[in-house]
C-alpha cells in the first residue's frame, strides 16, 4: 500500500512513534490535555510530510515554475507543521517533570518523524 493508502508509512510510523514517545515519557494524567495536544500536531506534521512527498513524487511534468511552486507549497505546509508541533510542544514541555524534560529532550523530531 505504500503511503498511498488514507494512512501511509509516515502516518502508521508517526502513530508507533508518538505512543512510544508517550510510554517513555510516561505521562501522567494531569499531562494528558497538554500531551494531546501535542500529539495531535505530531499527526498533522506526519500527514503534511506525507502528502507533500506524495504531491512532490508525482511525474515532473509541467513547467519549472509550477514545479517550483509545487515544492514552496510543500516547504510552506511543513513549516507551518513545524510551527504548530512547536506551539503544542512549549505547554507540554512546562508540564513536565525534570525526569521527564531528560527523555524528552533526547527525542529528535525531523524530516522523517521522531528519532
Amino acid at each position: 500500500m505504500g503511503m498511498m493508502g488514507p494512512d501511509g508509512v509516515m502516518t502508521q510510523r508517526a502513530k508507533v512513534e508518538i505512543a512510544k514517545f508517550k510510554a517513555d515519557l510516561k505521562v501522567t494524567d494531569a499531562q494528558l490535555p497538554q500531551w494531546n495536544r501535542f500529539a495531535d500536531a505530531l499527526r498533522g506534521m506526519a500527514k503534511v510530510m506525507e502528502d507533500s512527498h506524495r504531491q512532490l513524487m508525482t511525474p515532473a511534468g509541467g513547467t519549472l515554475p509550477g514545479r517550483l511552486g509545487r515544492m514552496e507549497k510543500a516547504l510552506t505546509h511543513h513549516l507551518a507543521s513545524v510551527k504548530a508541533v512547536e506551539e503544542a510542544l512549549q505547554p507540554l514541555y512546562a508540564w513536565l517533570s525534570q525526569e521527564q524534560k531528560k527523555v524528552a529532550d533526547a527525542i529528535r523530531i525531523g524530516p522523517m518523524g521522531m528519532m
